[in-house]
């Protein structure tokens, strides 16, 4: 209540200062319908067990903008998620099922140039997307999505703009009681070097709460991670390449110390509509001794990982390494096909393969077996833009287990296939 009173005030406060009157009020109305039905089969690399997975997942969303001024407006999206059949054909909302039920996906309101400054804010629910979205993502591939509660205050001083992050993760505890919360805080800085050259610097602390045997509070998460960004583009060559370090806390008595980068360079050909070829190199840390008081595994769970490590999503940025071959082209004018292949390596043998989102384990460590190495993937892309406001996308990758993943899949190392056919309608 007391938070939700604080952020009212600010809203007035700053609406006040702009000196604009309710009455200059125009609304924007936009939605989006998708459909994609996905197929996977032997995620556990073994044929012999029937782990086929086939279903239709949704997405429907509906948006307003209500702007009052020039540099004052919010916006509230409206969101159902669903896979096909999960209803059945009556609607259960409103019988105590609300897995199904509309949410708000975005609810938030923007000023800018308060009182003619440089600073403004941004409060409510709202995505968090910086940079590649390596750490911070909309994780727009999931039907559901990625919203933060957060407050953000935004200065903007032209070729340099400066975010103020704060945003409550989880309230599993009293309101009163913050050591039982989930915080994301950090600062975000962007300049502009050149025309097509960017540099970013960052700050983020994620801190998280924990239970002991009793079920009462402990010490849970509190880490530091910074890094930098930095993204050029000259004549047919564009490249990026991000560092990242951790430091803090991990749990009671065990400290966090990882690192993670990341370097892509490609060269765009005048043939085919641009075709561009590209190289990258992915490398997330591993933890060597997983039993000791210091967590060297890289972990940061707001990103968008799908599609950056494989569309499959066998992996996440953290004890793993990615070699890759990009291919980008447009055969015909409303068809761009996109080609990936990936070379994985774990970078510590003797540490957990993790899951996409990066806070579990795919692949459990083994005691005695220490390959890295974990397989290759192709990823084969479609995009075809039908009409201006309906794409069609189809995808296709097959997934090569390697030794690692042999040793802890039971000695199996089958190969892993996954296709999807995909509607975007934007209204």
């Amino acid at each position: 209540m007391k938070k939700s009173l604080f952020l009212t005030m600010v809203m007035v406060c700053a609406i006040a200062l702009t000196g604009q009157a309710f009455a200059e009020t125009t609304f924007d109305f936009s939605g989006q319908l998708r459909f994609r039905p996905e197929m996977r089969d032997n995620s556990d690399f073994n044929s012999g067990s029937d782990d086929k997975q086939g279903f239709i997942g949704s997405r429907a969303r509906f948006t307003v903008k209500a702007t009052v001024a020039e540099d004052v407006f919010a916006k509230i999206t409206l969101q159902d998620v669903r896979q096909w059949g999960q209803e059945g054909n009556v609607n259960t909302s409103m019988e105590g099922t609300d897995v199904q039920a509309v949410d708000i996906f975005e609810g938030y309101f923007q000023v800018n140039k308060i009182g003619g400054s440089p600073i403004g804010i941004k409060a409510g629910r709202q995505t968090l997307v910086y940079g590649d979205q390596r750490l911070l993502g909309h994780l727009g591939w999931k039907d559901q999505a990625r919203t933060h509660d957060a407050l953000k205050v935004i200065v903007d001083l032209g070729k340099t703009r400066i975010d103020l992050i704060a945003s409550k993760e989880d309230e599993s505890g009293k309101p009163s009681d913050e050591k039982n919360d989930a915080d994301l805080m950090g600062v975000y800085a962007m300049t502009k070097l050149a025309e097509k050259v960017q540099l970013d610097i960052y700050l983020l602390n994620w801190k998280t709460a924990s239970t002991d045997a009793d079920g009462n509070a402990a010490k849970g998460h509190n880490i530091m991670t910074y890094g930098a960004r930095f993204k050029a583009v000259m004549g047919g060559f564009d490249g990026t390449a991000e560092a990242v370090f951790q430091s803090g806390d991990w749990a009671e008595g065990v400290t966090q110390s990882a690192n993670a980068f990341a370097v892509r360079v490609g060269y765009k050909l005048n043939v085919l509509g641009g075709t561009r070829i590209g190289v990258e190199y992915d490398h997330g840390s591993g933890d060597d001794d997983p039993s000791d008081n210091e967590h060297k595994t890289f972990v940061f769970p707001y990103h968008t990982n799908h599609g950056k490590y494989g569309y499959m999503d066998y992996f996440s940025w953290g004890n793993m390494n990615d070699i890759q071959i990009n291919l980008k082209t447009k055969p015909m004018e409303k068809v761009v096909v996109k080609l990936d292949y990936h070379i994985f390596t774990l970078d510590n043998g003797n540490d957990d393969w993790l899951n996409v989102v990066g806070t579990k384990a795919f692949k459990s460590a083994v005691a005695g077996k220490d390959s890295t190495d974990a397989g290759t993937e192709i990823d084969l892309t479609v995009v075809y833009k039908a009409l201006k406001n309906l794409k069609l996308v189809f995808g296709y990758s097959i997934f090569q287990p390697g030794e690692a993943a042999k040793e802890r899949s039971s000695d199996n190392s089958d190969t892993s296939n996954w296709s999807y056919l995909m509607t975007i309608f934007n209204f």
